[in-house]
């Protein structure tokens, strides 16, 4: 009888003992919830809490390449130039918006409000080379979208005016919206600017035979283009062409 009492004192003394070890674990689990609370709520203060704190930022091209040497101005104020890896550093920012430009050679400039309230936020910035701009340009004129190629040919004169490329481009797009006769003026521009490119001759003699009907002028780009180049097949078209315009 002894025995089965102590039995019963005992498994009733581990139920206690069990029954407050839950209490401490909810206890300290509800603590534990309370200081984590607290310490994001006191971080995000302090991370917003500020009237300067220094801007770390980075610059790269539309290839995902850093830009080096690149010029970040603050409200008109040129602050830092990034390195070979396209990190900057604006010391003492004040908190709030600013205008952000960034300028560096061969490349568009690039400009926007930003708004810094957050130690924290890092600034990235990506431009736009002139060549980047050239090959969508390029592109736009493969799928004639046209208001777009208007808008990039805009961009890339903005950045590097009287580019032999950009105007044998804005050569091709004039072309192909229906202004052949502007078109070949700016490709005789090229050559007489020196550039003596063989597609620029035949992008011509094309021009002169299809578009403006004016065989003696493409005879003409189509001989210059056979300087440069042995073309079997564009040789069979000038001959062709030269007989035809001998028969007339």
């Amino acid at each position: 009888m002894k025995n089965i009492l102590l039995k019963k004192m005992n498994n009733l003394t581990a139920k206690k003992t069990l029954h407050h070890i839950k209490q401490v674990v909810v206890c300290l689990i509800v603590l534990l919830s309370i200081l984590t609370s607290t310490s994001c709520a006191t971080k995000k203060k302090s991370l917003n809490d500020f009237k300067e704190a220094p801007l770390l930022g980075m610059v790269y091209d539309y290839d995902n390449r850093a830009c080096s040497d690149t010029l970040i101005i603050i409200d008109e104020i040129e602050e830092a130039r990034s390195d070979i890896n396209g990190r900057f550093i604006i010391d003492n920012l004040p908190q709030g918006v600013h205008l952000v430009t960034a300028k560096k050679d061969g490349y568009e400039t690039l400009s926007f409000e930003f708004d810094f309230r957050n130690r924290s936020q890092i600034l990235y910035l990506r431009i736009i080379s002139f060549h980047q701009l050239l090959k969508k340009l390029e592109d736009a004129i493969v799928n004639r979208e046209w208001e777009e190629a208007a808008s990039l040919n805009e961009r890339a004169e903005a950045i590097k005016k009287g580019d032999p490329i950009q105007l044998y481009l804005k050569a091709i797009y004039l072309n192909d919206k229906g202004n052949p006769e502007d078109s070949a003026q700016i490709l005789l521009k090229i050559i007489k600017d020196g550039y003596n490119e063989p597609v620029i001759y035949l992008t011509l003699s094309d021009i002169y035979q299809y578009k403006l009907n004016n065989p003696p002028e493409a005879i003409k780009y189509l001989e210059e283009y056979l300087k440069y180049e042995n073309d079997r097949e564009t040789q069979q078209r000038y001959e062709m062409l030269r007989e035809t315009a001998a028969d007339d």
